[in-house]
């Protein structure tokens, strides 16, 4: 699944320590696959855990470790695999569960991503960050009304979060809310001025909202000029106006931002 540009993501997945009370080497592995994912050294990473993975077979710590290094090297279904072997034991592992989620979002599966979502949701509905993705991958189906709902049960449970005013005011704009999407990607400044994809988002909100109300003073007059001319006159000059609109929506200009 290719993420709008628009939408602002927030991962989670984190790797794991073995537990306390484990023989030094395996967790000396386990110490040096994580540095090295850290690093972007991925298939440095897997070497390590596969060792660590020769003493400990049935670590659910060392398959997650190792479903991140491998998701990082785009082996996806492999990466959901070994997500799905770290939670054999451990079912309700938030951590595995939200990385898990996060590769089927990258594979397209937002069925599935939603499965893993609603399960933390299950777990604990006070999850801010899986409400907003929840939200995210309803919006990226295509389910914006939804999506919204997810963007509102985030943000009323963390409403600090400019990632989920940001992704809710690209919602809005895509369901033609163009107030409403103002008024969420302000909020999204007023928490954190120095994202530059906001005040973007923004601004192009601030474009459309203007051509609406052009076109809508347009349409108007065209109604006047067609109770005083002919049907043919009103509508060139709609057409006309139109097509200036569509050109200036090319050209930058100042969006006082």
């Amino acid at each position: 699944m290719a993420f709008s540009s628009d939408l602002l993501r927030k991962k989670r997945n984190s790797l794991k320590n073995l537990p306390g009370g484990k023989d030094e080497t395996p967790c000396l592995f386990v110490k040096t696959g994580n540095s090295l994912i850290k690093n972007g050294r991925f298939v440095e990473a897997i070497w390590y855990f596969n060792k660590a993975l020769e003493i400990y077979p049935d670590s659910p710590e060392i398959w997650n470790n190792m479903g991140l290094a491998i998701s990082r090297t785009g082996r996806l279904a492999e990466a959901i695999t070994c997500y799905n072997i770290a939670l054999k034991d451990k079912h309700d592992d938030v951590e595995v569960i939200y990385n898990k989620a996060l590769a089927h979002e990258e594979l397209g599966q937002s069925g599935e991503a939603i499965k893993c979502y609603d399960k933390l949701l299950e777990k604990n509905s006070l999850d801010a960050v899986a409400w907003c993705s929840k939200g995210d991958v309803l919006f990226e189906s295509g389910n914006f009304e939804e999506a919204i709902i997810a963007y509102e049960r985030s943000i009323k449970l963390d409403p600090k979060n400019e990632i989920s005013w940001n992704n809710m005011g690209f919602t809005h704009v895509k369901l033609n809310n163009l107030s409403e999407a103002i008024d969420s990607y302000e909020k999204a400044l007023e928490i954190n001025p120095k994202i530059e994809k906001i005040w973007s988002n923004k601004g192009l909100a601030l474009a459309k909202l203007r051509d609406s109300e052009k076109k809508l003073d347009l349409q108007k007059i065209a109604v006047s000029i067609r109770s005083e001319g002919s049907e043919k006159e009103s509508g060139e000059f709609l057409r006309a106006g139109l097509r200036s609109i569509e050109r200036s929506k090319n050209m930058k200009e100042d969006l006082d931002l």
